[in-house]
């Protein structure tokens, strides 16, 4: 099916604090990391991906959705209802058994879970099962496979009731959003989007479709003026809307998409997938060019804030971001996109997209975002050598990224010290970098940047400071890293790349300093001092 929009969005609820969320997040300097959920830790979801950020003006303390929170009551009774927290991650699949649900208990005093149903579109919920405390999953084999409900679980302690977690049976488990960005890839000698097929955007999704636990939609935007699509991509034959061209540098086109995402094919866990050209932290964009509409791209605080926005519309973080670009798998680009993601799957190379987080989520859609962003590393070493491929893709976990700012500021202040006590270190820094594996101008592999730097300077605050960077990288940060070529340029690159300049290059400029990862830590400062 086709159809044709000729501008505009759907209306959503929420879309006012949609875009109050987008107008504080849009510069990068006025992020409120302290806020609940903005730092990546206190609000960070579950690895099932539900929940998103929380608003930046809302109160500290449990939230059912987005509105201001009560405050906690003062030296609440043991057992009282007050530490009957609600479920994280409550979700749902069809199953042959039946609909299988599953969460995770964050409570502590309940004495069972009360699980509630109501058919849609509305009724009074009614009592399907008490479960044991501590109890995390179920399965409805009384629910028809055609059957929609509305699941409502309960910690209940008594007659103390705790606050409700809701799963809705229409939605599938899983919404896979691809963003395919040909006018960025292919630049003005790409084909226009009347010599592509829809395979040429969908890259296989159309073999296995749409189905109860899986919506599939994307964005594709080809060369030329004539046009682009959204499209809910089904076996045999996908739904198509027609749209204008579209500008992929420009927030808007991804807000206007997110909406019809939410409005049309809302998911209880999403991934987005990004085709596209990408520059890293110091190019003019990070990704998102588009040479029809001017060039430029997206800078990483920019899609942070797209990411943010799908999160706050869709009431669900974001559970795995992957990157079919270059080199954006740069610790600055992580931080930029941390509020509102679970996982992020990057690469640090200029050549990539061996592997498609899809294949491992077709092969089953029961996993957790944790495991799909596992499976697709390890899809990429199942890569044959002889397809040429020499890539470093990592798996980070975005609830700790929060953690190594500070871990990164020490090491910057320890170097800034040295440097001010001895100048002449400055030469000894550089040729470290030199040393360390360079994934591009200026980018050094995070981890062997550190290695090369404890190597060289024989000072004890700028050593413990770069040991206390290689633990979080190596026990929290990343969990899991591929070269798919062991012997060949990259052999010492472990993931994840920073900025700092070589005895070749220097790269401190305006651009650098206003990163909201610069904004946050000294690691500017010192990359400034040895870019002078």
């Amino acid at each position: 099916m086709v159809s044709t929009i000729q501008g505009g969005r759907p209306a959503i609820a929420g879309d006012l604090l949609g875009s109050l969320l987008v107008l504080l997040c849009s510069s990068s300097c006025f992020f409120d990391t302290s806020a609940p959920g903005l730092d990546g830790s206190e609000a960070h979801a579950p690895e099932e991906g539900t929940g998103a950020p929380e608003d930046p003006g809302a109160p500290e303390g449990p939230s059912d959705g987005w509105g201001p929170a009560d405050p906690p009551s003062e030296d609440p009774p043991e057992g009282g209802p007050s530490e009957l927290r609600a479920a994280e991650g409550f979700v749902g699949f069809h199953g042959t058994d039946g609909y299988s649900l599953s969460w995770l208990d964050r409570s502590d005093g309940e004495d069972r879970y009360l699980l509630e149903r109501r058919g849609l579109p509305g009724g009074a919920f009614e009592l399907v099962a008490e479960l044991p405390a501590d109890a995390e999953s179920y399965v409805d084999a009384t629910a028809a496979p055609a059957s929609g409900f509305v699941y409502r679980l309960v910690a209940a302690s008594g007659d103390a009731r705790g606050e409700p977690a809701t799963c809705d049976s229409a939605m599938p488990l899983w919404t896979f959003i691809r963003i395919v960005d040909y006018d960025g890839l292919w630049g003005t000698d790409g084909p226009d989007l009347e010599s592509l097929t829809l395979s040429h955007l969908t890259m296989g999704l159309e073999q296995h479709g749409s189905n109860p636990n899986l919506y599939i939609v994307l964005i594709g935007d080809g060369y030329g003026a004539e046009g682009s699509i959204y499209a809910h991509v089904r076996a045999g034959a996908s739904d198509v809307v027609t749209l204008p061209e579209v500008n992929m540098s420009d927030p808007e086109t991804y807000r206007d998409f997110f909406d019809w995402v939410v409005a049309e094919h809302p998911g209880q866990r999403y991934v987005v997938e990004f085709w596209g050209h990408g520059g890293g932290a110091l190019s003019d964009g990070a990704l998102g060019y588009d040479d029809t509409s001017g060039g430029g791209g997206l800078q990483p605080d920019e899609m942070g804030s797209l990411l943010d926005y799908l999160a706050v519309r869709s009431g669900r973080r974001i559970g795995l971001f992957y990157l079919c670009t270059c080199l954006n798998g740069m610790f600055e680009n992580a931080y930029a996109w941390r509020r509102s993601v679970d996982y992020l799957v990057a690469g640090e190379t200029t050549v990539g997209c061996a592997y498609q987080p899809f294949e491992a989520l077709v092969a089953n859609e029961q996993t957790s975002a944790r495991e799909l962003a596992l499976a697709t590393i390890d899809g990429f070493r199942s890569v044959p050598a002889e397809l040429g491929f020499d890539v470093v893709y990592c798996a980070v976990d975005m609830s700790v990224v929060g953690d190594m700012p500070d871990a990164l500021s020490a090491l910057a202040d320890a170097l800034l010290e040295l440097l001010r006590r001895s100048p002449g270190q400055a030469d000894l820094l550089l040729r470290a970098a030199g040393r360390a594996q360079q994934m591009a101008s200026s980018y050094a592999d995070l981890h062997d940047l550190v290695s090369q730097i404890a190597a060289s300077i024989d000072d004890v605050a700028v050593r413990a400071a770069c040991e206390e960077v290689t633990t979080l990288l190596e026990a929290e940060l990343v969990l899991s890293f591929v070269r798919t070529d062991e012997g060949g340029a990259y052999s010492r690159a472990h993931g994840l790349s920073i900025v700092h300049p070589t005895p070749t290059s220097s790269v401190y400029g305006p651009f650098y300093s206003g990163l909201s990862f610069a904004c946050d830590t000294s690691w500017d400062e010192y990359v400034a001092a040895l870019s002078r």
